[in-house]
Order: C-alpha cells, then sequence, then structure tokens
C-alpha cells in the first residue's frame, strides 16, 4: 500500500540523534501500544531512545505528570548538548 511508503515506522533505520518519547496512559487519541512499540523497534535497532508513560494523563499531559515531563525534556536535551561538546 502506497500510504505505508510514508509511516516513519518503515524508516527507523535512518534516525541517527537520540530520541525521547512521552505517552499517557489514557491517550484517548494516539493508542499508548503504539508508543510502546516505537520504544521496541528502536532499541531493537540499538537506538538510544528514552521511553515514559504517565499513569492516568490524557493526550496532553497535565499537572505534575506535565511538569514532569518538562524536566525529563531539559534534562534529555541537556544531555544531548554536552555528548556533542
Amino acid at each position: 500500500m502506497r500510504s505505508n511508503l510514508i509511516s516513519p515506522i518503515f524508516y527507523l533505520d535512518r534516525i541517527e540523534t537520540p530520541v525521547s518519547i512521552h505517552h499517557g496512559e489514557n491517550d484517548g487519541t494516539v493508542p499508548l501500544q503504539w508508543s510502546l512499540d516505537l520504544c521496541d523497534d528502536l532499541q531493537t535497532l540499538g537506538k538510544t531512545v528514552e521511553c515514559f508513560t504517565y499513569p492516568g494523563q490524557p493526550h496532553t499531559l497535565q499537572g505534575e505528570s506535565d511538569q514532569l515531563f518538562i524536566q525529563r525534556m531539559i534534562d534529555f536535551f541537556d544531555r544531548q548538548r554536552l555528548a556533542v561538546r
């Protein structure tokens, strides 16, 4: 199917930069399993990936989970910035 050719899942082997994935466990927009599978696939390919899920959270993280997400992303970018020095 032609539409499959544009799906990023078919190009994971081309990823060269670290990836950080965050997903609310009660996401009604994107199935949680998609992120779990993506994390597994990236790890299987030996890619640098960190994966976080947030219990009880919808697609748009809220409250303490949102603050935790923000802090994790700041830490992630700081680690990547330091790694290229």
